[in-house]
């Protein structure tokens, strides 16, 4: 078969997989938007507000732990035997168990500490221990997806990864329409008991079917999941909250009136994080066969480089239309939103071309770099928003984090070709 009949067919395969799990993110975030209109239809704002407290701090909480999965991709697709991949598989399930169990156990005094001095709500205290033990029953139905990711095989990943949005968006649309759930608290118990209920039949399922009811532990395995799993829970916190860090900044300096504004703002980028989501979960698997040979990695780097094309010209257009998307999407009233929307796309567009290559980092043993890349973020972004947003207001907000994403991905880059010259022949 032509070698270059064969590049084609990998491409396509790699933008055909992309397609597919951005289609499943996209799917969704769509459910979870239709169900939060549901519940803020039924609830009102006062409890609504409340429901996203609960909301937020269930996803942060599913978030994190993702990090034991990104490990056993890692590990599992660079093992050749079954049975070498399960006791990775084993590890990153045990450590999430132990992280569930830490997360449950302090669960009450870690709810006290967000409603008091977080959130400066006593009155969701309760709500937020529902939400911490959420979340932290979501995050096994991951390790499921993993399994898939690791297969390359994105369209069950996607399906599990939409599964649970998708039942909730189901049950609250038949319980709405039956007027049976009418209160906050019968709608956190939806939530709560379809995340309890998902994450018990995950475990299961995962106990069941891939380990074979074996949960023999390997002491090699946990200690290579524990290593890059620590600098990936740290990168996911930190990554986690660096999108929201500018909002903080901005309702300090600015009026609510430019807060709102700048808001409209960040709503037009979700558009592209919507875009950008699906790229690490495609990617990462594929890094694992980049570094076998400077051929792979060609490959590699060609379809990374491609995709992240494609994606931009997708920038490019809302840098242009922006003053139109958001006049019909907000009105004229949030007009000046459009110059901050289009400063902030610039630094998307610049970072966007790193994504493919993120997940390399793991796989290169580097993981600490990229955790240390993740720091570099903060520190060059929140001197830059104390010194530009009291001077330009919003616009100064927009140049901070675009400065930040564009030092920090040529900074990437460069320790990625550092770290690569020793690993790839």
């Amino acid at each position: 078969m032509p070698l270059e009949f064969i590049k084609v067919r990998n491409m396509r395969k790699t933008f055909k997989d992309y397609l597919v799990v951005l289609f499943g993110t996209g799917l969704g975030r769509g459910l979870s938007f239709l169900s939060s209109v549901i519940v803020a239809r039924t609830l009102g704002p006062e409890n609504f507000g409340k429901f996203s407290i609960f909301f937020v701090v269930s996803v942060l909480t599913w978030l994190l732990p993702q990090a034991f999965d990104t490990s056993y991709v890692r590990f599992a697709k660079t093992s050749t035997l079954t049975e070498e991949k399960n006791e990775f598989l084993r590890s990153a399930v045990f450590l999430k168990l132990i992280y569930g169990f830490i997360v449950v156990v302090f669960s009450y005094p870690l709810s006290v500490i967000l409603a008091r001095y977080v959130f400066k709500r006593p009155d969701v205290q309760w709500l937020l221990g529902f939400a911490l033990v959420s979340g932290v029953f979501q995050s096994f139905l991951m390790s499921v997806a993993s399994i898939f990711q690791e297969k390359e095989n994105f369209g069950r990943f996607a399906f599990v990864y939409s599964f649970y949005t998708g039942l909730i968006f189901i049950l609250l649309l038949f319980l709405s329409i039956s007027h049976l759930v009418v209160t906050l608290s019968q709608v956190i118990w939806v939530y709560f008991v379809s995340s309890v209920t998902v994450g018990f039949f995950s475990l299961a399922a995962i106990w069941l079917k891939k380990l074979k009811r074996q949960w023999r532990l390997d002491k090699e395995s946990i200690r290579k999941t524990f290593h890059l799993s620590k600098w990936a829970f740290g990168t996911g916190v930190l990554a986690s909250f660096f999108p929201r860090l500018d909002m903080l900044f901005v309702t300090r300096f600015l009026e609510m009136n430019m807060v709102g504004i700048y808001s409209a703002a960040q709503q037009i980028i979700m558009v592209i994080s919507v875009m950008t989501g699906s790229v690490a979960s495609v990617f990462l698997p594929k890094a694992c066969r980049a570094v076998e040979s400077a051929k792979n990695f060609a490959q590699f780097s060609k379809e990374g480089l491609l995709l992240a094309g494609l994606i931009n010209v997708a920038v490019i257009l809302l840098i242009i239309f922006s003053p139109l998307a958001i006049n019909l999407l907000y009105g004229p009233q949030y007009i000046s939103a459009s110059p901050i929307t289009q400063i902030l796309l610039v630094g998307w567009f610049v970072s966007i071309f790193f994504l493919p290559f993120g997940g390399l980092f793991y796989v290169i043993d580097e993981a600490a770099t990229r955790f240390f890349l993740e720091v570099l973020r903060w520190v060059i972004a929140v001197p830059l928003f104390l010194i530009f947003i009291p001077r330009w207001g919003g616009l100064g907000a927009a140049f901070a984090i675009s400065i930040t994403l564009i030092i920090v991905t040529l900074v990437s880059f460069f320790c990625l070709h550092i770290s690569l010259k020793k690993k790839i022949k």
